[in-house]
């Protein structure tokens, strides 16, 4: 028979080593509980700041929303691109045509056709997009009260189409 050497399986056995084991797995159940019970508290933490939602703004509302959107807007091509999105799309919410995919021209030459547009509408329709174009299109500058004036009148315009009458 070949003892080992130095006599290391002859030692006594610890009668401690059973409560060093039962500690280190008493710790690693604590430290396993403790990352538990703190992933639960973040995580409700983290769900309950939610703010309380607000009643969803209807389409009229985006669009009014959208207009007034445009005095902060730090240049005139993105002012004056949302003030022209916004009366399309009130024209096709309001008509059922695309307006949104038709030219300005295209615009007008419909609203010619239609017997729902006054004259009156028709012209400043005319004169409004024709302004647009020239900012949006070929860059060209334009004042700060002209942008109030039709930041106004297009609020009126989707006023009156939201209401059903007639423009």
């Amino acid at each position: 028979e070949v003892k080992a050497p130095h006599g290391i399986f002859e030692l006594a056995t610890s009668k401690t080593l059973g409560l060093t084991t039962s500690f280190f797995y008493a710790g690693c159940g604590l430290v396993l509980l403790a990352g538990v019970l703190g992933a639960y508290y973040y995580w409700r933490h983290k769900n309950s700041k939610k703010p309380a939602s607000l009643a969803p703004l209807n389409l009229w509302e985006q669009l009014q929303l959208l207009v007034r959107e445009s005095a902060h807007k730090a240049s005139a091509v993105e002012s004056m691109g949302l003030l022209n999105h916004s009366l399309r799309q009130g024209l096709e919410l309001r008509f059922r045509e695309p307006y949104t995919a038709l030219t300005s021209s295209e615009i007008l030459a419909y609203l010619q056709k239609n017997s729902e547009f006054s004259s009156d509408f028709q012209a400043e329709c005319a004169e409004f997009l024709k302004t647009a174009d020239k900012v949006l299109f070929a860059f060209q500058p334009y004042e700060e009260g002209e942008r109030l004036r039709w930041e106004k009148q297009i609020s009126l315009w989707l006023e009156s189409m939201q209401l059903g009458r007639q423009l």
